[in-house]
């Protein structure tokens, strides 16, 4: 990836024999006949890109300039840790619904998040106080968007209470 982007990605394009670029998506924003795809996708496809934990409030900028993801997968009792989803065409009105899970599968919290606005790529975090009493174990951040759920896993350590789940991929 270079530039400005938010991941490595492929640009292609599409030429008349008189080199003037073609826009190979039919819709109400390009008038031509007909489109250039064996199948034509959707020109909007809101998904999620990537769940994460982070060890402190990560700092987005371009990459490799003024960008620190602080990503972490381990945190101990008493700390933050900072649940984070990755978004493309997030859609005005969308619903996103958070839960976190400990480690005996009890949801510790859960939130909705609704989009204000039209985003091409977004990012949402917040950060968690893990209680001093927290069970030790493998937690879980689940995203749910349009229907399709994603899941983080993330560890906590408390040696006095840990339960180490068997099936990491429920």
């Amino acid at each position: 990836s270079s530039g400005c982007s938010t991941h490595p990605h492929l640009h292609f394009e599409v030429h008349a024999p008189d080199g003037a670029l073609i826009d190979p998506f039919k819709g109400p924003c390009n008038a031509i006949d007909e489109f250039y795809w064996a199948a034509q996708p959707e020109y909007f496809e809101p998904r999620v890109t990537s769940v994460r934990t982070h060890n402190s409030d990560p700092i987005h900028g371009c990459p490799s300039n003024n960008e620190f993801h602080r990503f972490a997968d381990t945190f101990d009792i008493g700390e933050y840790v900072y649940t984070a989803a990755y978004y493309s065409d997030q859609m005005k009105g969308d619903s996103m619904f958070y839960r976190i899970y400990t480690p005996d599968g009890v949801l510790w919290k859960d939130w909705v998040a609704v989009a204000d606005t039209f985003y091409q790529v977004a990012w949402w975090y917040w950060g968690h106080y893990i209680p001093q009493d927290a069970i030790g174990g493998d937690w879980r951040f689940e995203v749910e968007y349009y229907g399709k759920k994603y899941t983080k896993h993330f560890y906590v350590i408390n040696p006095t209470t840990a339960i180490y789940s068997e099936d990491k991929n429920s």
